[in-house]
C-alpha cells in the first residue's frame, strides 16, 4: 500500500480473505494505532466490550509505552 518514513513497507495482509490485522484488533490480539488509519477502529470497539485478548487484563497502550520509555 505504500512505504512510511523509515522506508518500511505498509500492506494489508489476508488470509482466505479476511484481513488479519482487522482479525487481531476485533479479537484483542492487536490495538489500532489511530495515528496512521482509523480503518479498524470500529473493528476495535467489541473487544474492549466483551474483555477478550489483551482487553481481559489491564495494559499500557505501545504509544504510550514508547513515550515513556
Amino acid at each position: 500500500m505504500d512505504i512510511d518514513r523509515y522506508k518500511r513497507m505498509v500492506a494489508t495482509c489476508s488470509v482466505a480473505g479476511e484481513d488479519v490485522g482487522r482479525y487481531m484488533v476485533a479479537n484483542g490480539l492487536a490495538v489500532t494505532y489511530r495515528k496512521y488509519s482509523t480503518a479498524c477502529v470500529s473493528d476495535e470497539k467489541a473487544a474492549p466490550a466483551n474483555e477478550i485478548g489483551i482487553w481481559s487484563g489491564t495494559f499500557e497502550m505501545p504509544w504510550d509505552w514508547r513515550k515513556a520509555h
